[in-house]
């Protein structure tokens, strides 16, 4: 196993057979505070499939793992995105939040002002 140049892990098992892994789908399952405080409860769970290849060409599908983790066990981890900076984890779960308290609010017709913002 391993992680190719494309940033994918990948499992080879010779010059003309590879997997790679791919997500599929992912989700997030927050549960709030009763109190309304920031909650760090919750779950991310990774759909994952595989890509079974013969050289370049792609001959199957097949599913993968689906790989959970707690919101607290990712929220202090950072991710090289190609940015100046490595990309926070906290900083992607905020904007999901903010995301959906934006996209809720458009559903229920409550203007939110420019770019999602309260």
């Amino acid at each position: 196993m391993q992680i190719n140049e494309a940033g994918d892990i990948e499992r080879v098992y010779d010059d003309s057979n590879r997997d790679v892994l791919f997500c599929r789908r992912a989700e997030i399952f927050f549960t709030p505070n009763e109190d309304g405080s920031p909650s760090t409860e919750g779950k991310v769970l990774w759909h994952t499939q595989w890509w079974h290849y013969i050289g370049n060409v792609k001959r199957a599908e097949s599913l993968g793992p689906v790989i959970e983790n707690s919101i607290a066990q990712v929220l202090g981890d950072s991710y090289d995105v190609g940015a100046a900076e490595r990309l926070p984890a906290a900083l992607i779960v905020a904007g999901i939040k903010a995301a959906y308290t934006h996209r809720a609010a458009a559903h229920f017709g409550i203007e939110t002002g420019e770019h999602g913002q309260g």
